[in-house]
């Protein structure tokens, strides 16, 4: 899976405070779907976020946690 474009970044923003803004995004969305919330329900609490913002988390979040395997070499 491809890393997802980062919909947050701004001209006006630094890396570093857009990547922070999307951990905080995506830290808040997922803990409102891990409970059970629905997106509609997430925009209702977060009324500056996007329907795409919330995707866009999820998606997010689904690439951090992809699992790898790494081969070591023989110990």
């Amino acid at each position: 899976m491809a890393k997802p474009a980062n919909r947050w970044r701004s001209r006006s923003c630094t890396r570093q405070r857009a990547r922070l803004h999307a951990r905080r995004v995506t830290g808040k969305v997922v803990g409102q779907v891990g409970p059970g919330h629905s997106v509609e329900e997430i925009l209702t609490d977060y009324p500056y976020l996007e329907r795409e913002d919330v995707m866009q988390a999820i998606r997010y979040a689904a690439w951090r946690a992809e699992e790898r395997e790494v081969m070591l070499g023989n110990a």
